[in-house]
């Protein structure tokens, strides 16, 4: 089917075309040089070419790829079977789910939840209520906000800055150029890079290294499998640091402070570990005392010329 400014049942004002009703297709082409607006759902079996820009007043579902050249509006929800293409920008009151990939020239609202099944790159900025899940590679050229939860299969990379109100787990790496805020926990499969700011609320797990540009801090527990560099302040359990060494490598991952030192679960300052007696660290695990026997000098001789307890 393809519809022009001749097709019955089209209303034309000033701005734009009206479609009345619902509309169920096995396909169609819309070739007009005006918004059209349907009113009701919009349903095609098969592919949803769009020359122009589209509203649906309704649910829009789409069995095939579904291209539009200006801006999509959806005031329900949109289901694609294949790839979604707009060359403006994409606003949806309810979810959308697109099993192939989605492209968006411009930016990206969504008031619901955003599956995608394959890769999801938006030019500017990406805005998502619910949850977002994408199976592929991320990438964006602006800010992304979600304010659920975020997982995504691939690499995820964002030209602006990074806010996630639920968990954040990336199966590849991160990379963002701005700060990244995560109010639940963090979790990259590969490395993890931030030009500015970085807070977890939660737990924070990188596979690989950690760099931050600005200042870190985290809630939670911490565990890096390999370097960890930052260059502001540091803000770790609760405990503000200027200097901090994350070493993974060993029988229990050891972190050290500007004047606290963490083994495994234990977190307690210089002073604390200097002075405990035997008895107090066999107590802490069961290969505790051999383990701080053999390792207690060069640990705590770390950073213990810029150290400032008292």
């Amino acid at each position: 089917m393809i519809i022009t400014k001749e097709t019955p049942c089209l209303l034309e004002t000033k701005y734009y075309y009206i479609w009345k009703g619902d509309l169920t297709v096995d396909e169609v082409r819309i070739e007009l040089d005006k918004k059209i607006i349907f009113k009701g759902d919009l349903k095609v079996k098969g592919y949803l070419e769009v020359e122009g820009s589209l509203e649906v007043r309704g649910d829009l579902k789409v069995g095939g790829f579904l291209e539009v050249g200006g801006a999509l509006e959806v005031a329900g929800y949109i289901i694609v079977e294949g790839d979604l293409k707009v060359e403006e920008w994409l606003e949806v009151a309810g979810y959308i789910i697109v099993e192939g990939d989605l492209k968006v020239e411009e930016w990206l609202e969504v008031g619901g939840y955003l599956i995608v099944g394959g890769d999801l790159e938006v030019r500017r900025w990406l805005k998502v209520k619910g949850y977002l899940k994408v199976r592929e590679w991320l990438e964006l050229g602006g800010n992304l906000k979600v304010e659920g939860s975020l997982k995504v299969g691939e690499s995820l990379e964002v030209e602006g800055d990074l806010k996630v109100g639920g968990d954040l787990k990336v199966e590849g790496a991160l990379e963002v150029a701005g700060y990244i805020i995560v109010e639940g926990d963090l979790k990259v499969e590969e490395w993890l890079e931030v030009g500015g700011y970085l807070i977890v609320g939660g737990d924070l797990e990188v596979r690989r290294w950690l760099e931050v540009g600005g200042y870190l801090k985290v809630r939670e527990w911490l565990k890096v499998g390999g370097f960890l560099k930052v260059g502001g302040s540091k803000t770790i359990y609760g405990i503000k640091t200027e200097f901090y060494l994350y070493i993974p490598d060993h029988q229990l991952p050891i972190q050290i402070f500007d004047n606290h030192v963490r083994i495994g679960c234990e977190l307690h300052t210089r002073k604390q570990w200097q002075e405990f007696k035997d008895e107090q660290i066999d107590q802490m695990d069961d290969n505790a005392l051999a383990f701080w026997k053999e390792n207690k000098e060069w640990i705590l001789s770390i950073n213990s010329e810029t150290n400032n307890e008292q």
